[in-house]
């Protein structure tokens, strides 16, 4: 029977095969993608349980003075990066005569984390006083 219809209707044939051909490629295709949407999908990372940087709760400024030296201003800078995770929004430091005052805004995520930033800043030899100067 298919010798019969090869042999007088060999354009139809064709035609079939080629339609059926193109069928296969396309399931073939979306198989392919499918799988290809699957393994993007188990190639996600899972979403940290802990957020590095909480949202911006407090705005405050800590005022700060003491003896000059050098690399003061990236001492400080190291420091408030190391302790706490807060945004500096403004540093202005002013030197006459060996001494210095300035203050530095802060955006961070609560009052205890300005305190122990405070604490730490009186660590360092050359600063003598570091409050945080309310608004």
């Amino acid at each position: 029977m298919r010798r019969y219809i090869n042999k007088h209707f060999p354009e139809e044939v064709e035609a079939i095969v080629k339609r059926e051909k193109e069928k296969q490629k396309a399931s073939t295709t979306a198989k392919l993608l499918g799988l290809l949407h699957i393994k993007k999908e188990k190639e996600k990372k899972p979403r940290p349980d802990k957020v590095a940087f909480k949202p911006v709760e407090v705005n405050t400024t800590i005022q700060l003075s003491g003896i000059d030296g050098r690399g003061l201003l990236n001492t400080i800078t190291r420091i408030i990066s190391d302790t706490c995770t807060a945004n500096i929004t403004d540093i202005h430091l002013e030197c006459k005569e060996g001494l210095f005052t300035g203050h530095i805004t802060l955006d961070t995520a609560d009052n205890k984390m300005v305190h122990r930033l405070c604490d730490e800043l009186k660590k360092i030899h050359e600063i003598e006083k570091a409050v945080r100067v309310s608004k």
